[in-house]
């Protein structure tokens, strides 16, 4: 059977999720992906009773957001399919929940601002869902297009929780044909001699662990590191930047003790990020294989 992935798009309605859902059914379309399109009605879970009748509406109206959204993108009916679910609940433990229940390998969701984040639906269950999912979370920005799927950017802190993260991320590269770059931004708090020794180190773990042909390590100087890794991805084109959230979360080391890494990204994204969570491994994702072929590494400072 051919390899493919099952995808989960979480929907609030709101204007800033629109190209979340439009980015989630062309990426679905491209590779004939099964897709669960997903809307959770916090409000109805605060006291108030919802009859059969209204359950059936609020099924009904995401079933016509689905069919829109095919009809705008010249999808046919069937070519997909898109699975309809309405739950009722915290947003995040419903997403987590259907996750589960529907076997999905990725989470797909919409990214905003950090103006209102606090506000809107997907500012804060956004984050949520990233810190407690337990398969990857694709979060799209606003601005994404999509294009295909061609170059992956891992964004490194040389941690050995990333290595098994690598491992499932070069399959993944693998299934879309696509360049995996591994990226370490430093601004070179540390002594550049140090510096270099780390990367050095960490380059030969992953030329020894990772076999996979079309994968590069590279080194880049920018005094903000979120700059450094969105200017990178811009310049080159990548279509997802991956990062993996360290359990416990302290990634914010790199930028300060308020705002970790990837919350940071997740508010300040050009592309579409994609989390993985620390220590992945990819027999979770059931159909991916362990490579046995060699990789070439390209070091560049």
């Amino acid at each position: 059977m051919e390899k493919t992935l099952k995808l989960l798009l979480a929907t609030d309605y709101s204007e800033s999720v629109m190209n979340a859902e439009r980015y989630a059914f062309q990426l679905a379309q491209s590779r004939g992906f099964p897709l669960v399109m997903m809307h959770v009605d916090e409000k109805g879970a605060q006291g108030t009773m919802k009859d059969e009748d209204t359950d059936l509406e609020d099924l009904h109206k995401l079933e016509r957001r689905r069919d829109e959204i095919m009809h705008a993108l010249k999808i046919e009916p069937g070519e997909i399919n898109c699975d309809c679910i309405v739950k009722k609940g915290n947003a995040t433990s419903e997403i987590i929940k259907a996750a589960a229940a529907f076997e999905v390998d990725f989470i797909c969701m919409g990214a905003h601002g950090i103006t209102g984040y606090r506000d809107v639906f997907f500012g804060g269950h956004s984050w949520d869902v990233i810190k407690r999912s337990d398969v990857p979370v694709l979060t799209i920005p606003k601005e994404a297009l999509f294009t295909g799927i061609n170059h992956f950017v891992f964004a490194t802190e040389y941690r050995d929780g990333e290595l098994p993260v690598l491992n499932y991320l070069a399959q993944v590269a693998d299934f879309f044909n696509a360049e995996l770059t591994v990226l370490h931004v430093t601004n070179y708090i540390l002594t550049r001699e140090f510096e270099k020794e780390m990367f050095s180190h960490f380059a030969a773990e992953v030329k020894a662990k990772i076999p996979y042909p079309k994968l590069s390590i590279r080194l880049i100087n920018n005094d903000d590191v979120t700059e450094g890794l969105n200017k990178y991805c811009t310049e080159r084109k990548v279509d997802w930047l991956v990062m993996s959230p360290e359990r416990p979360f302290l990634l914010g080391r790199i930028f300060n003790a308020a705002v970790s890494a990837t919350r940071k990204m997740s508010f300040h994204l050009e592309v579409p990020l994609l989390t993985i969570p620390d220590y992945y491994n990819s027999d979770y994702a059931k159909f991916w294989r362990i490579y046995e072929s060699g990789m070439n590494v390209e070091e560049g400072i």
